[in-house]
């Protein structure tokens, strides 16, 4: 069998579409999970609106400005 340019060329497109794919979901996995943590410690004071990285695992965290108790996870969640 004899591969001609025409049979070339689609081969060439759509291996680039495959590897532009796969790039684009490697990356956007890589996003999502590095989002993903920096929102688990990244913390909004309740108090003064203050944003601060907390890396301990307690759940009452202090605020660096005001110095108000901060429930760890109780960004954007009502009640």
């Amino acid at each position: 069998m004899e591969l001609v340019l025409n049979d070339f060329v689609r081969l060439v497109l759509f291996s680039t579409l495959v590897c532009v794919a796969v790039f684009g979901a490697f990356s956007r996995f890589l996003h999502w999970r590095s989002e993903r943590k920096l929102k688990r410690l990244v913390t909004v004071c309740r108090l003064c609106g203050h944003v601060f990285m907390n890396r301990n695992d307690t759940e009452l965290v202090h605020c660096d400005a005001c110095h108000a108790l901060n429930l760890r996870n109780g960004n954007g969640k009502l009640g």
